[in-house]
């Protein structure tokens, strides 16, 4: 890069080692089929640096490499999931990712940490011919999210990492649909969603409820 009169000498290094991402899938042959269909699983890891080095123009517009900027960023990632399909079309899914990043720029460091759980259930079911009758099944999903986000700052003369900002996300839903005939589908879904800010003391809670019907028109021409 040139700066002024003078051009620049810009070093940057990237690495990304251990990186592993592995995968394994189980099916039991015996009687634990009645019960238990398939288990699967993922695993990825990965740790990652990078280093950027800056020379600084001195006093007279020279480059000076003593005065150089070094920024650094480091970062863990760790994120497994599980899926475990049951009997009778049960599907539940389990995940979770995390992910810790140190910034370092002239003696300042930003340490982020990141947290996220989720997990999925979904199943189909028929309501008995007493209280409604349907041609297909009601395809239920239920599903569940939390994440966590955290950001401090430790400088070069002090040990403390003083926090910067911390917010916390919950969330639910639920999922209901089914096809009432061949053109027409439709269903219902609940949300509700907790933001706590706590660097701020901010909570906001929010539910929604929504209706929707899905039509399928169909055309042709009879020769």
């Amino acid at each position: 890069s040139i700066r002024g009169d003078e051009q620049q000498k810009t070093e940057q290094r990237n690495r990304e080692w251990p990186s592993l991402t592995g995968s394994w899938v189980y099916s039991p042959r015996s009687g634990v089929q009645n019960v238990l269909s398939s288990v699967s699983g993922q695993l990825q890891y990965r740790v990652i640096k990078r280093s950027n080095l800056l020379p600084s123009l001195g006093a007279f517009g020279g480059v000076s490499e003593a005065q150089a900027v070094q920024t650094e960023n480091n970062s863990t990632e760790l994120s497994p999931s599980f899926t475990v399909v049951w009997a009778g079309g049960v599907s539940t899914t389990a995940s979770y990712s995390s992910r810790s990043t140190e910034r370092i720029t002239s003696g300042n460091v930003t340490n982020t940490d990141s947290e996220d759980w989720s997990g999925v259930v979904s199943f189909a079911f028929r309501p008995p011919r007493s209280l409604v009758r349907l041609r297909n099944q009601i395809r239920t999903t239920l599903s569940f999210f939390s994440s966590k986000l955290a950001v401090c700052l430790l400088r070069p003369d002090t040990e403390e990492c003083r926090s910067v900002s911390d917010s916390r996300r919950r969330q639910i839903d639920v999922r209901l649909d089914s096809g009432f005939s061949e053109t027409l589908r439709g269903g219902a879904t609940f949300s509700y969603t907790l933001t706590d800010v706590r660097h701020t003391s901010d909570k906001l809670s929010q539910i929604v409820f929504s209706i929707f019907f899905d039509v399928r028109l169909l055309a042709g021409e009879v020769r």
